[in-house]
């Protein structure tokens, strides 16, 4: 593991945090969907740097009633406490977070943790997988579904937040 001289950053272009996030795009999916304009003016995206070069990339998004951030990396950068003092200086006292071991183990002198447990991310890499798949049940959600869709939000993850405009959009879809 490497150590850098490190600095934070507010950083604003769209380009420059897709080009990191698409770096490992399993990993930073759900931060990758934020840089949509629908979701955009919700989002304030911080980058740690060395060098000038981007080493992480956190978003705290501000669409619901307790702000999320997502402070995700793979392990193989030793973020300096300095950078998490600063940052912590930018954060809210209370969100709910995404945030991987390394992160949360050099935020812990600032912030009290509570886990919700472990979470894990699936990603498809062999798409042949697919081409022959039946979807004649999969159903576009729309406003009509949003009671069902609390309904099983409220049993399997009850912690969860549906912003209700994201199904005016049609880009949802679920089985029934």
């Amino acid at each position: 593991m490497q150590v850098y001289s490190m600095q934070l950053e507010n950083i604003s272009s769209k380009q420059d945090i897709e080009r990191f996030l698409r770096k490992d795009v399993f990993l930073h999916i759900y931060s990758i969907g934020d840089l949509d304009d629908f979701f955009w003016y919700n989002t304030q995206w911080f980058a740690i740097k060395s060098d000038s070069r981007i080493k992480a990339i956190l978003l705290l998004y501000h669409d619901n009633q307790l702000p999320v951030l997502l402070a995700l990396n793979r392990g193989d950068l030793e973020i300096q406490p300095d950078i998490i003092k600063e940052l912590s200086d930018k954060l809210p006292d209370k969100y709910y977070g995404h945030i991987t071991d390394d992160f949360i183990a050099i935020m812990r002198p600032f912030y009290e943790f509570t886990t919700k447990g472990i979470y894990n991310k699936m990603g498809l890499v062999d798409h042949s997988i697919i081409l022959n798949l039946d979807i004649s049940g999969v159903v576009t959600l729309s406003e009509k579904d949003d009671n069902e869709i609390q309904s099983l939000y409220r049993i399997s993850y009850p912690d969860n937040w549906l912003n209700r405009k994201m199904l005016e959009i049609g880009n949802y879809y679920g089985i029934m």
